[in-house]
């Protein structure tokens, strides 16, 4: 007696069914088909000498790269087992703009690993674009000492002498500048507030909004995000460089905004227009797109924060009368004792 064997067709829907299923089962696990997370450089590694670069953005979303080297590392610097890796920066772009005020938190590769982001900058007029990174341990994983909060006058950063880096007598390292961006405001109101702003390592930046895409939570290192202080009518937004995102997570900035601690404060992604390049201070310009997620710390070595919904913020309604008009104006601010 003859036996027909299995149908061919049956058999080709039996393998489509079983790779469907292995690449379900793939979607199902978070980050399986993410890009690898990058291998970590300790900072007990890292030698003067060593070449490397890092990653930030000078004009529209395009992440770009540029080259540097590391001068040396300042054991303690800001504190017990809290180093600093001191960094020349190199190429056209760099050493025409200088450290510019929304790059801290550019993530920096030396061999080829991740070992730290952008943070300081050298606080005199030097020739050479002079940087500190905060080492990539500190950035993932506060020391102790930066988990606690701490008031929210200057970050401020001891003065130093750096002789063996060859740098000028009395030289010092502070943080690099983040911009904060208004939206909706008179030059004036800026101009006014810029020098109180300035005291809290901030630079007034007039900035604008773009409409929310789902394409704003897609972060990747080197792309822009930051704190919703206000949003509405008129919007007050920080803007970092991104270190590195693990899953849902998001660290930025290499050093603190304003030192608030752990907090739930709405998170935004930021887009480069253009760096502004200048002499005294250069600084990017940026638009302010759709709330991607919540801050949670805001601590010594780094700025951090989940992807998902934003907290609830503090709606405020404004009604103006002038003689036979009235405007009236929608807000909403964040939700904060220390802010609010």
């Amino acid at each position: 007696m003859h036996t027909a064997g299995p149908d061919p067709s049956n058999r080709w829907l039996a393998c489509l069914l079983a790779l469907f299923a292995f690449f379900a089962e793939l979607c199902l696990i978070p980050g399986t088909l993410n890009a690898q997370q990058p291998e970590i450089l300790p900072v007990s590694q890292v030698n003067p000498g060593m070449q490397g670069y890092a990653y930030t953005i000078f004009a529209g979303d395009q992440i770009e790269k540029f080259d540097l080297e590391v001068l040396g590392v300042l054991e303690n610097f800001l504190g017990p087992k809290q180093s600093i890796i001191l960094v020349q920066l190199k190429g056209p772009k760099v050493e025409h703009t200088g450290v510019v005020a929304g790059m801290s938190g550019s993530p920096v590769y030396l061999e080829g690993k991740l070992a730290g982001a952008l943070s300081l900058k050298l606080g005199v007029f030097t020739k050479e674009p002079i940087a500190g990174v905060t080492p990539i341990q500190d950035v993932l994983h506060p020391p102790p000492s930066s988990i606690a909060e701490v008031p929210m006058p200057q970050f401020g950063v001891a003065s130093e002498t750096f002789a063996s880096a060859g740098l000028p007598s009395g030289s010092a390292l502070e943080p690099i500048e983040t911009p904060l961006v208004f939206s909706g405001f008179e030059p004036a109101t800026l101009q006014l507030f810029a020098k109180q702003i300035q005291g809290y390592g901030l630079v007034a930046a007039q900035g604008g909004t773009t409409a929310p895409s789902p394409q704003d939570a897609q972060l990747v290192a080197g792309d822009m995000a930051g704190m919703v202080l206000v949003q509405g009518d008129a919007s007050i937004n920080s803007a970092c460089t991104v270190t590195a995102v693990e899953g849902d997570r998001v660290f930025l900035c290499g050093h603190p905004f304003l030192n608030l601690g752990d907090v739930q404060l709405p998170m935004a992604r930021s887009h480069v227009v253009m760096t502004l390049s200048s002499d005294l201070a250069s600084t990017k310009i940026v638009n302010v797109a759709g709330s991607i997620g919540t801050i949670t710390s805001d601590h010594l070595t780094a700025v951090t924060g989940r992807l998902g919904p934003p907290p609830a913020m503090i709606p405020l309604d404004l009604s103006l009368r002038a003689s036979n008009s009235e405007k009236k104006l929608h807000f909403e601010i964040v939700d904060h004792p220390k802010l609010t």
